[in-house]
């Protein structure tokens, strides 16, 4: 899933800009400005990449690509617990107290709010 922002790059005369990530569900997070990559979040990593190198005058286009996993893909669907962290092979019931009838997905993408800081600390 891919989100698109317009970043107007006057702010980056304030401070160095950094991208606050809210929640978020996926495995990865690519960040592109302008095309060109800019960051890589890792699983659960929250960090604050820095924009500001990347910025041009007067406006930027900013991606921020959410990638998923294959859970939604190949199963297992029919899982009545998804507080697991592994998938083997008992996880494909068809039948006994952990099994569902009702298809059970995970949801990817962005959660909560993004932000861009500017913070004063110059290099």
């Amino acid at each position: 899933m891919i989100y698109h922002f317009r970043v107007p790059g006057a702010l980056a005369k304030s401070g160095r800009l950094l991208l606050q990530m809210g929640e978020y569900r996926g495995t990865l997070i690519k960040i592109r400005i302008n095309g060109k990559p800019a960051a890589n979040l890792v699983g659960n990593a929250f960090g604050r990449p820095d924009l500001t190198e990347y910025l041009n005058l007067p406006m930027n286009d900013l991606e921020i690509e959410v990638v998923g996993s294959p859970r939604n893909m190949m199963g297992p669907f029919h899982q009545a617990y998804t507080g697991c962290s592994r998938i083997s092979w008992e996880d494909f019931r068809t039948e006994g107290r952990f099994h569902c009838d009702d298809y059970v997905l995970e949801p990817y993408g962005l959660m909560g709010q993004i932000a861009i800081v500017v913070s004063s600390v110059m290099d």
